[in-house]
């Protein structure tokens, strides 16, 4: 096959794709996947392009094919590993650049990559060694510096302590990129030491960095959490699904970032019957067919298929299930901890009404606190703002709220003080909401060897403890601000 057929053998895929309709376009990739056809070159840009649409598992699947059909080489390399850790299989991601690693063949960058990839692979004290070696080489880079401060526990009197002070006036004049990661990697050593006036400064200095470089409508918050409200009133939703067709497979995990949903996924997956699936974006896949998922465009769909004489939802669950078959095999059972479901819970109660629901709970201060002192992305901008902050966790519990009053009994609720600080009797009865039988295996989630992409990577690796509970308390200075923020907004917090 020459350069031409290959180029016209992916086009269809690349026009689906242009077209907005981002499924249809994994649908044709997987078609070239089964029939195993020999794209060669090709392949790299069909990874691309569904990584680009969210189809992590099609995207995988074209890397591979990358793999096997061109020379190997440390960008080929890359693609697969890359695609491996964004389907959680950052193991074998690890795997895949070792040889390169060993032969000393990879950059700076690739370095700092593969520190990400051990770190979601639990094995932290490889990632910490090599970003420390990295630091020896560029010791005024933020990001590094960054990620050495995602994986390190700092104490008192270590001299990279002073070090991240000068860089903060090395870097006075630098983008705000890096200005930001270097602010917030002093703020986490500072905090590490229990210095609450110190963490107040460089906190409140990294939040202003934000701010200054993200944009963010607050009012957005409202309007997200309205819409996915304004679902409520659809009667159909009460008689959603037939019996026949419900689908218990799925165990859907919610609430705020830094709220325990992480810990609750570990403990559930660590149970036979289920496989960890973390932040999947199977939901987000459907949006071609449900729009952006308001009541209208639920409303359009189901129109525009209701004239067929089949449930409209059937499509979507066995679009839904299909991609679950892929990635953790045929019939089974998985955890979904994508956060932002919270706005699909329309979807999820007609196309899933048998799924069980688990909302994480925690004391919004520890919540906002954890959020103040956390390292997310240009993704999460309402981090830079105690009072962005509090609205967030308004409009998410309001959401929360509002679903679980008008279906009660379908929601799972799970608080996390209580989790912490009974854990063999809270697991007990969060695997019997889910129809799942006891387990002793569920007491131990740091034993799991499961990849975690969050940023609980590493307290997830030790056993279920207290000590994170009233985090903010000691803290009373640099909490201050968000201690307020919540009273405006009407939150009650633990003192």
């Amino acid at each position: 096959m020459n350069e031409t057929d290959r180029a016209v053998m992916i086009e269809p895929a690349l026009a689906a794709a242009a077209a907005g309709d981002g499924f249809r376009a994994t649908g044709l990739v997987r078609e070239l996947l089964a029939a195993g056809q020999p794209l060669a070159e090709h392949w790299a840009r069909l990874t691309r392009l569904c990584a680009e649409l969210d189809d992590d598992d099609a995207a995988l699947g074209a890397a591979r094919c990358l793999w096997q059909q061109t020379p190997k080489s440390v960008p080929t390399a890359f693609i697969l590993a890359r695609a491996l850790e964004a389907t959680g299989r950052a193991e074998e991601a690890v795997a895949v650049l070792a040889p390169a690693a060993r032969a000393g063949q990879l950059s700076l960058m690739e370095l700092y990559r593969l520190s990400r990839m051990l770190m979601f692979a639990g094995r932290l004290d490889e990632a910490e060694a090599l970003v420390r070696g990295l630091l020896e080489q560029e010791p005024s880079n933020p990001s590094l510096w960054e990620r050495y401060a995602q994986l390190h526990d700092f104490r008192a009197g270590e001299p990279e302590i002073d070090r991240l002070h000068r860089l903060q006036h090395e870097l006075a004049n630098a983008p705000f990129g890096s200005r930001i990661a270097a602010a917030w990697a002093l703020a986490k050593a500072v905090s590490d030491c229990g210095d609450d006036a110190g963490a107040a400064t460089v906190l409140d200095y990294t939040a202003a960095l934000r701010r200054e470089s993200l944009r963010f409508d607050p009012d957005a918050l409202d309007a997200a959490a309205n819409a996915s409200l304004a679902a409520l009133d659809d009667t159909q939703l009460a008689q959603a699904g037939d019996p026949e067709h419900r689908s218990a497979r799925v165990v859907f995990v919610l609430g705020p970032p830094r709220s325990g949903t992480t810990l609750v996924e570990q403990i559930l997956s660590r149970h036979p019957r289920i496989a960890g699936g973390g932040e999947l974006k199977f939901l987000p896949l459907m949006r071609h067919a449900l729009g952006d998922f308001t009541r209208s465009s639920l409303d359009a769909f189901v129109a525009g298929r209701g004239q067929r004489g089949t449930d409209p939802w059937d499509g979507i669950r066995e679009r839904y299930l299909a991609l679950g078959d892929e990635r953790f095999g045929v019939g089974a059972c998985f955890t979904d901890k994508m956060l932002t479901n919270h706005l699909r819970l329309a979807v999820i109660r007609r196309a899933f009404p048998r799924a069980s629901v688990v909302r994480c709970r925690r004391d919004p201060l520890d919540v906002a606190w954890s959020l103040w002192r956390s390292s997310f992305g240009a993704d999460t901008p309402w981090i830079a703002d105690p009072a962005w902050i509090a609205r967030y966790i308004v409009a998410y519990e309001r959401v929360m709220d509002q679903w679980a009053e008008r279906f009660p009994g379908w929601i799972v609720n799970v608080d996390y003080e209580d989790l912490v600080a009974d854990p063999d009797w809270e697991i007990a009865r969060l695997l019997r909401a889910c129809g799942l039988e006891d387990d002793p295996a569920t007491r131990h989630p740091e034993r799991s060897g499961r990849a975690v992409s969050t940023l609980s990577f590493a307290q997830v690796r030790r056993p279920i403890g207290t000590g994170q509970v009233g985090a903010a308390n000691r803290f009373p200075y640099a909490s201050r601000g968000l201690r307020e923020a919540l009273e405006r907004s009407g939150l009650r917090y633990r003192e």
